[in-house]
């Protein structure tokens, strides 16, 4: 019976001492979990290093002799904790001493000031290495998309037979390997063969006849092996049409989206394309984009049309894409400049226009401004909605 009652008297006290920790206004007798503090001599001799310092004051030393800047930091194993602030010299650290209290006031503000600007450094760092990423993977989706396109262009297109292949000097190894890719992209003149150290670029022109390219015989140099594979690489997509490989990368990208955007005004006439538009345009969006290529519904003539989506932004320069603005059209112009971030945090719409060679494009009248958002489609999408390919 007694301890009965002793375990109902220390149930009581319990629920009396968790209702008194309880905030205002809540319900819950749990008390917060508080934030680990730590003491400045006990992460001294953990070996904490404080890695960012989240408040700064000014205060009297315990000896009464000296004014201290005491801040408050949070240390690499994530506790936080109270310290001097102290400069390094030779042999140790040193608490700074100041003679007034403004000094140390003056001090913890400049403190605060330099952390402030640290962090700020810290983030507009990370965030251009994530517009360094975000460029980079948003490319290396469309010359993946480009390569698909290219295979299934020449799908049905008759494949070298392995008594057609020759290749001087002979080289049994070579004919394999190039048959092996011949057979999954049979448009290939430019083909990287990794027989024997250093490997080869084999060229042909008819794509029977093959030898190695001459230019690049001495593959054993990193620069010149680089620039082989880069060719042999960048073949796949633009030998398709037709394209010599060796150009400058951006301007074979651009003949090979002239090449694209006839067949995307194909995807108009996709049934599951249509119901994609028609579900977008029930939710009230009236421009989708896909990779390069924009859904653009024109309100006037009541219909979907095509147009080439450029990007204004450029990691190098450190803008970036601004999914949440809006593209002005102010004119019947088919090429549309996606909205987009600067460095420095200011925010620009998009808009339309025409291509140098196409002069002026045709302007809106003011009362047929359109100022819309768009939404993008990204590959996976468009792949799942029209089976294997985003252009069939």
């Amino acid at each position: 019976m007694v301890a009965v009652l002793l375990g109902v008297v220390a149930r009581n006290w319990h629920e009396r001492k968790n209702a008194r920790n309880c905030s205002p206004g809540t319900t819950s007798i749990l008390k917060p979990q508080a934030i680990s503090m730590i003491h400045a001599k006990q992460a001294l001799r953990a070996g904490l290093k404080a890695i960012r310092t989240l408040e700064a004051r000014a205060k009297l030393h315990p000896s009464g002799n000296f004014w201290v800047v005491n801040e408050h930091v949070l240390y690499d194993n994530g506790e936080q904790g109270w310290l001097y602030h102290r400069t390094r010299t030779l042999f140790r650290w040193k608490t700074e001493q100041y003679s007034s209290l403004e000094a140390a006031t003056e001090a913890a503000e400049r403190i605060l000031a330099e952390e402030a600007n640290r962090e700020a450094m810290q983030e507009s760092t990370r965030l251009r290495q994530r517009k360094k990423h975000d460029s980079l993977k948003r490319l290396s989706d469309e010359e993946a998309q480009m390569r698909e396109e290219a295979k299934s262009l020449w799908a049905n297109k008759p494949r070298p037979s392995p008594e057609n292949i020759e290749i001087d000097p002979t080289n049994p190894k070579a004919i394999r390997l190039i048959l092996e890719k011949l057979s999954e992209m049979p448009y290939l003149r430019h083909i990287w063969v990794d027989d024997y150290w250093p490997g080869s670029l084999y060229f042909s022109q008819d794509g029977f006849h093959w030898k190695p390219d001459p230019e690049f015989v001495k593959a054993h140099l990193d620069a010149v092996r680089k620039r082989a594979r880069e060719i042999a690489k960048r073949a796949e997509i633009a030998e398709a049409w037709g394209i010599d490989p060796r150009g400058r990368w951006n301007e074979i990208k651009a003949k090979v989206r002239r090449h694209l955007k006839p067949r995307a005004n194909e995807l108009l006439e996709q049934a599951s394309v249509k119901r994609l538009l028609d579900e977008a345009l029930a939710r009230g969006c009236k421009a989708i984009l896909y990779q390069n290529i924009m859904f653009w519904y024109e309100e006037k003539e009541l219909h979907w049309e095509i147009k080439e989506a450029q990007r204004a932004h450029d990691a190098a320069r450190g803008n970036s894409l601004w999914i949440e603005g809006k593209i002005i059209s102010k004119n019947h112009g088919r090429i549309i400049i996606l909205p987009y971030i600067k460095e420095d945090g200011t925010k620009n719409n998009g808009h339309t226009k025409n291509a140098p060679g196409d002069g002026p494009a045709l302007p809106r009248h003011p009362a047929d401004y359109v100022e819309i958002p768009f939404e993008i489609y990204n590959g996976d999408l468009m792949i799942g909605l029209k089976g294997e390919l985003p252009y069939e």
